[in-house]
């Protein structure tokens, strides 16, 4: 699982870096071998004028399924991150879910069967 992590705005230091990480691999930590990357947006909307102005923006590519982006605007980083990290977790499992219920759906038998029957030949 590559992570890539994006910033603007905001001064990310090498402990927050390493916070974001932390609770990313830990909260997606059952996923991981699904998901080949998640790239990480962090932004400070409003500047110095304060309020929720941070925004966590998370992208998650996984093998052979579509990409997912989950963002979450808080008041501060750590908030944003860890609400951004438990939404993702919730919509992956979901969406792993659905795929696993499609793939055990009995198969519809093919139209070509039911019109080549021989009753049906005999019949015409």
């Amino acid at each position: 699982m590559q992570l890539i992590i994006n910033a603007s705005n905001l001064n990310l230091n090498k402990r927050l870096r390493r916070t974001l990480s932390n609770r990313i691999a830990k909260g997606l930590s059952k996923l991981s071998g699904k998901i080949r990357r998640i790239q990480v947006s962090i932004t400070d909307v409003n500047g110095p004028k304060g309020g929720n102005d941070k925004q966590c923006q998370l992208k998650v590519d996984m093998h052979g399924m579509p990409s997912i982006l989950v963002v979450e605007r808080r008041a501060s980083i750590t908030q944003a991150i860890a609400q951004a990290v438990l939404r993702t977790s919730m919509v992956l499992k979901r969406k792993l879910s659905r795929a696993r219920q499609f793939d055990r759906r009995p198969a519809r038998q093919a139209l070509t069967d039911i019109t080549c029957s021989p009753a049906i030949i005999a019949s015409n």
